[in-house]
């Protein structure tokens, strides 16, 4: 199954709880995970994938060059421009990929995907849900030319059908409608994904693949004599979507589905991997080839471990001066190194609480 996700580095860590969230609902198959970002880095890459069955989540991280959406709005202290690269996922993504799920990282999965994933395209570009009622429906066709009968979907979910948009020029689509509608866009990607092929959307049941505190209350508020529990979600709801501010990893939060964050994080400390930090020194003696020694049978058992000279972690710079003067001192016969190294006998011991091995 292949999964896209678009993130920045103030996502690390709830990308890592959707993929956790992913593995507990769905731990019968095998995810592709695509990573679309502009600045993550390796360290990053392995936060995001701790606790992970790394044979069962393959990653893929694919960087964005920034030059693509350089004319794009960008209203940073709510949207970053990551949520536009979802947009060009039939440009970034293999050409042999037919179809991709992809999800905002501000979500859970908590019931099985597979039925969502194999949903029949019946020739649309998209399969979403819409959390918008007909008055602000009308506001949206005023403002974006759409047309009455076309829905306006939350972005957060989408099965994109890869196949059928590599036959259109998406970019050029996409950049012309920004251009025209720059000062218009309130919620950008769902308003040029509405505005531009909202006749070829199929829609999703946003109870089952998009549910979020808002789209629960208005449900239960509109169907008095049919409202939907918390029971009822735990068996049939598939995505648990924390739009908005409204985010559970904040303690001002507001609702009831936070139970389902609180359980995952419950889980993820739980079956938390253990980690070790090993600290070498290049100053001979094989320390680092120790070190890698220890790190290597550490990773068999499935230890995450790394190591690193600890002059690096304090002072790249110096660490470069200090291996240097080694070599320098293990010349005419290592002199200058057998004095220094005899030092040892006149420095206290017990000043630090570094082990040594």
């Amino acid at each position: 199954m292949n999964i896209l996700v678009a993130i920045n580095k103030k996502y690390v860590r709830p990308l890592n709880i959707l993929l956790n969230s992913i593995s507990y609902s769905n731990n019968d198959e095998v995810f592709n995970i695509y990573i679309l970002h502009k600045n993550l880095d390796k360290e990053d890459i392995e936060n995001i994938t701790e606790g992970l069955d790394l044979k069962r989540f393959i990653i893929k991280d694919i960087k964005v060059p920034k030059c693509e959406i350089d004319t794009f709005p960008v209203l940073e202290k709510r949207y970053s421009e990551e949520i536009y690269f979802r947009l060009y996922a039939s440009k970034y993504l293999p050409k042999e990929l037919d179809r991709v799920l992809y999800l905002d990282a501000d979500i859970l999965v908590i019931n099985k995907l597979r039925p969502l994933y194999e949903t029949d395209f019946e020739g649309n570009y998209f399969v979403a849900a819409t959390h918008v009622k007909k008055v602000l429906h009308k506001f949206n066709e005023m403002r974006l030319d759409i047309n009455e009968d076309e829905p306006y979907i939350n972005t957060g979910v989408l099965l994109i059908n890869l196949e059928e948009l590599r036959k259109i020029d998406i970019k050029e689509k996409v950049e012309s409608f920004v251009k025209s509608k720059k000062n218009k866009l309130l919620l950008p990607d769902q308003d040029i994904v509405t505005a531009l092929f909202g006749d070829k959307i199929k829609l999703a049941d946003e109870l089952k693949y998009n549910l979020g505190e808002r789209a629960w209350r208005l449900y239960n508020l509109n169907n008095p004599k049919n409202k939907i529990t918390l029971k009822w979600i735990r068996k049939n709801t598939v995505i648990i979507h924390y739009y908005g501010r409204n985010k559970p990893w904040n303690k001002d939060y507001i609702g009831a589905l936070d139970c389902f964050y609180k359980k995952i994080i419950k889980l993820i400390k739980k079956n938390k991997p253990k980690k070790v930090l090993i600290l070498s020194c290049g100053t001979g003696g094989g320390h680092n080839s120790a070190a890698m020694a220890v790190k290597q049978a550490l990773n068999k058992k499935k230890v995450r471990a790394d190591f690193k000279e600890y002059l690096e972690i304090t002072s790249p710079r110096l660490k470069d001066k200090v291996n240097n003067l080694y070599i320098i001192s293990t010349k005419n016969n290592g002199k200058v190194f057998k004095g220094v190294y005899n030092l040892r006998r006149i420095i206290p011991k017990n000043k630090t609480k570094i082990t040594s091995i």
